[in-house]
């Protein structure tokens, strides 16, 4: 069982939000099992930040790819955000959905930690189209 471990910068701003999308197809590549958002260092969360950790989450559970988060420290600008898009219910469903994940392997790693070596974006996640049902 291979866990990625996502940790975002202090300020997740647009220009982090980008890196945070596409380290979900890299998590992929790397055949990683399993997933943490570590949100607990992020202080700043600007809606474009928030945007892509709802994004994550969301492709995760589509492919049926566990995702744990850990929210901002309590008080905090980035939990306040979280608290004001109504939006802590949301993750942290996601946080309880799979109770095997072991929270003791979180520890200080760089901004963005990969299971095994970095690797190229060599696929891209699918997207499934729903169409509407033709008129009869």
């Amino acid at each position: 069982m291979s866990i990625a471990i996502v940790r975002p910068a202090p300020f997740l701003d647009a220009t982090e939000a980008q890196g945070l999308r596409a380290s979900f197809a890299r998590v992929l590549d790397n055949g990683c099992t399993k997933a943490i958002v570590d949100l607990t260092g992020v202080q700043e969360l600007s809606a474009a930040g928030l945007a892509a950790v709802t994004n994550f989450l969301t492709h995760g559970r589509r492919l049926g790819f566990p995702i744990r988060v850990l929210l901002p420290e309590a008080g905090s600008h980035a939990a306040r955000m979280i608290d004001q898009a109504d939006l802590s219910r949301f993750l942290l469903a996601h946080a309880r959905a799979d109770g095997s994940v072991d929270t003791s392997v979180v520890r200080r790693t760089p901004m963005l930690t990969i299971c095994g070596e970095p690797a190229r974006m060599r696929r891209r996640v699918a997207r499934k189209t729903v169409r509407s049902p033709e008129p009869a």
